[in-house]
């Protein structure tokens, strides 16, 4: 009985240590020129893109098993989201260090040039044109005829190996 026993826990185990080791491999991430892009699961696959125009900030956590190994969990939080919108883990710590600052720096480097003009009442009331407020509205009417361009996603550089070829 007792051989049974541990035949069963000595299955278990091995079954255990197996699917953590599978689930740890199907994490992969991509850092292309206008978002970083996740893809994770063994069954359920999600790929998460995140453009750098919405990244708020990215932070790096450890907990106490991570810590044992010297490894790390990169998380990035977008505008409007609670919670990370991509959660990286096993990561090396230095590795996720270094991609952490690589993406903020792409961020920082994609976020949209604000202008700003003041406009006193004075010259608001007067019939004389104001050459500043009409070029600062000439600017406001162009971003708002292609917003697309502020969220294009450029998938030039990506491939899909998850599509079947048509006829398959």
């Amino acid at each position: 009985m007792a051989m049974i026993i541990a035949s069963c826990a000595f299955i278990l185990a091995l079954l255990v240590t197996t699917a953590i080791y599978k689930q740890a491999k199907t994490y992969c991430y991509g850092v292309f020129n206008k978002e970083f892009v996740m893809r994770e699961g063994l069954f359920w696959i999600s790929t998460t893109a995140l453009p750098y125009t919405r990244l708020q900030h990215a932070n790096i956590s450890q907990g106490p098993i991570e810590r044992k190994f010297n490894l790390v969990t990169l998380k990035c939080f977008s505008a409007g989201s609670g919670s990370a919108e991509i959660d990286l883990p096993g990561l090396n710590a230095q590795e996720a260090e270094h991609l952490r600052q690589h993406i903020l720096h792409c961020a920082t480097a994609q976020a949209p040039a604000t202008e700003e003009v003041y406009i006193s009442p004075a010259s608001i009331c007067t019939s004389e044109p104001n050459t500043t407020a009409d070029k600062a509205t000439d600017n406001l009417l162009e971003d708002d005829l292609d917003p697309l361009q502020v969220i294009e996603i450029d998938h030039s550089e990506t491939k899909r190996t998850d599509t079947p070829k048509e006829g398959q």
